[in-house]
């Protein structure tokens, strides 16, 4: 079904056709169509004549209430096999493939005539003409006219446009062209081991830029896909990367592939007392006095938990002499 422009008034004519697609067995027998407020006049498939909004009627679904279940107020329930026969007639291009169906909030699973494979409720798909959503985006993308239509188009539906969004983010990110709509951004995923170009949402820049004006908590950094944001090493560390240890409530421990650097060199031994057990990584300067070396293995030695317990003993290297507001 072709997706019908969202401000476009409404005809009779329009009304009557768009009818018999959406409820099957259903017809608009009304000549004037005034506004959203008026009432027009239905016949269902058992021949009952009711008043209806064709707001009602069109975008809530509401139908015949003389054709409602006297017993318990509602209408009669839908089956998998009477959602598979509906499927096939208002949307001939679509398949459902599911095999149960329970209530109202059962999400379907259909095919496309792409083989596009998506889930949605009945409701939705009975009303909405959007239907599959790699199709309508894919649509969307090709069709110009709404790139710059009144109150729609793209933002509205959250593809960002290159020249709006380029200029904004352009010095801390990645930013190209779509290779297949060059009008559309793109940038590159954080995760150090993807690094994939994907177009994100309008959102997704909204919030990049509000994290600049520190509008926003955290850096809402740009991630493809949730496993990639789950696996990315800086996603909501706020002082340390993941795999940073701590023991005893304190930071006595670096990030984990400088420590198994740093004893790998030196032997896997305690530098002071030559234990074997229970080894850390010691910074010879520490991090609030030259932040710089933090990740050099020549400023680390490799000592064990007792021994390391002993160094930060000494005045001087005690932890409350290395606190920041401490340090000259």
């Amino acid at each position: 079904m072709n997706q019908r422009p969202k401000y476009k008034r409404w005809s009779i004519e329009e009304i009557k056709s768009t009818v018999v697609v959406v409820a099957f067995g259903y017809e608009c027998i009304s000549d004037i169509y005034i506004n959203s407020k008026s009432k027009l006049e239905f016949l269902c498939d058992k021949n009952h004549e009711f008043k209806m909004k064709w707001g009602n009627f069109y975008s809530t679904g509401q139908r015949c209430p003389l054709c409602l279940d006297r017993k318990n107020g509602r209408r009669s329930k839908w089956t998998i096999k009477k959602i598979r026969s509906t499927t096939e007639i208002i949307a001939t291009n679509y398949k459902c493939i599911s095999n149960k169906y329970k209530d109202i909030s059962t999400k379907l699973d259909f095919i496309c005539d792409k083989y596009h494979k998506f889930r949605t409720c009945w409701d939705s798909f009975h009303t909405k003409s959007s239907r599959c959503p790699i199709c309508y985006i894919k649509r969307i993308k090709e069709d110009t006219s709404v790139w710059t239509s009144y109150k729609g188009g793209v933002s509205r539906k959250g593809l960002p446009l290159y020249d709006t969004y380029a200029p904004q983010i352009d010095w801390c990110e990645e930013v190209k062209r779509d290779p297949e709509y060059p009008r559309f951004l793109n940038v590159r995923c954080t995760e150090s081991s993807c690094r994939k170009w994907f177009m994100p949402t309008t959102n997704e820049i909204y919030h990049r830029i509000g994290s600049f004006d520190n509008k926003r908590k955290g850096e809402s950094r740009f991630y493809c896909s949730k496993k990639c944001k789950q696996t990315c090493s800086i996603y909501n560390q706020k002082l340390y990367p993941k795999g940073f240890k701590t023991r005893n409530g304190r930071d006595s421990e670096v990030q984990a592939e400088l420590r198994d650097m740093v004893l790998k060199r030196d032997g896997y031994i305690c530098l002071k007392c030559g234990s074997e057990e229970k080894l850390e990584c010691h910074h010879i300067e520490s991090l609030n006095c030259n932040p710089l070396m933090s990740a050099d293995v020549d400023n680390c030695m490799t000592v064990c938990e007792s021994c390391h317990d002993e160094i930060h003993k000494e005045e001087g290297c005690r932890y409350v002499d290395l606190r920041k507001d401490n340090l000259c």
